[in-house]
């Protein structure tokens, strides 16, 4: 099994400062943190980046397709009672990139996950 490196934030700030610090492959953000639409600047943080990392966008509050694609998320997640496995769900949405061409291979090894 791949290992991957976990770095959290306890905040849309601090996530966003994280992203400017180290290259992630994977971002999974929630929607409402300090503000109700902090997730969505977490998002837009991630879009000038080179690579740029798969976003994940999680919330309890489901917003329309157009909108969180708009901001630039690659996949949403709706939290129910029962949430898709997350490490499984990470996977499937980086192999995903990878293999559409949209991203080159991770240089370093493993992935990293805010």
């Amino acid at each position: 099994m791949d290992e991957f490196v976990v770095t959290t934030a306890s905040s849309a700030r601090e996530g966003i400062a994280r992203l400017a610090q180290q290259a992630f492959d994977l971002v999974i953000t929630d929607l409402r943190m300090e503000s109700p639409m902090a997730g969505f600047e977490v998002v837009a943080a991630t879009r000038g980046l080179v690579p740029r990392p798969v976003t994940v966008l999680l919330t309890a509050f489901p917003v329309p397709t157009d909108e969180w694609q708009r901001v630039g998320a690659d996949t949403l997640l709706v939290k129910r009672r029962r949430l898709p496995d997350p490490a499984e769900t990470a996977e499937t949405a980086v192999r995903r990139e990878y293999t559409a061409g949209k991203k080159p291979p991770p240089m370093h090894s493993g992935s990293s996950l805010i």
